[in-house]
């Protein structure tokens, strides 16, 4: 997978916080399990270079932090707060404006919001728009095994899956502006594409 340096924003315990409860539903109605967020301050764009929250010591920190179901593995990747098998996550959080970008390569999702804490959230996977993604190299030969990413802002990592042996992806995505990024070290490898500005909107869209 890309390699992404994230900055690291931790958040200063001595100030008094409030709940965010999220919760998640699949595109079937389900509880999703597994989405992983990122915690955004304030409300960010697809150049903002803002960096995402982490409540204190991923290693410890009693959270799924990789959308795997395990708490506090050794080794675990950090990539965020993930949804518990009801589809739920529960933050504490300064008061304020937050934006929320979940991810789940599994579910091919990316589910961005906004919220004001305190509050509580439900998102519905099946209000995301369906996308095709179609993944060709020069020579016209599908590009498999191919992550996709939608990033609504720098440092997000936002990947939604895999490419199949077709090269191609259907994801489903929150309507919104995103540099899409292909990375790819399979065949004559590696691929590395970034689109820019690429906005999402129903009805279906496709990149190519």
């Amino acid at each position: 997978p890309i390699l992404c340096i994230l900055a690291i924003l931790v958040l200063n315990l001595g100030v008094e916080s409030a709940v965010l409860e999220l919760n998640v539903r699949g595109v079937d109605g389900n509880p999703a399990a597994g989405v992983v967020f990122q915690i955004f301050p304030g409300s960010v764009g697809v150049d903002d270079d803002v960096m995402p929250l982490v409540l204190g010591k991923p290693s410890a920190d009693k959270r799924d932090n990789d959308g795997d179901g395990e708490i506090d593995e050794a080794g675990e990747d950090f990539a965020g707060y993930a949804t518990n098998a009801d589809g739920k996550l529960r933050l504490d959080l300064a008061d304020g404006l937050y934006t929320l970008v979940g991810f789940s390569q599994s579910r091919h999702l990316l589910l961005v919001t906004e919220a004001s804490v305190p509050d509580s959230v439900v998102i519905d996977a099946a209000d995301a728009v369906p996308v095709d993604i179609s993944c060709l190299a020069v020579d016209g030969s599908a590009i498999v095994g191919a992550e996709i990413f939608f990033r609504p802002t720098k440092r997000s990592r936002a990947s939604v899956g895999f490419t199949n042996n077709g090269g191609l992806l259907r994801a489903r995505i929150s309507t919104g502006e995103y540099h899409a990024v292909l990375w790819s070290g399979s065949g004559e490898g590696p691929h590395y594409l970034i689109l820019p500005y690429q906005v999402v909107a129903a009805p279906d869209t496709e990149v190519d």
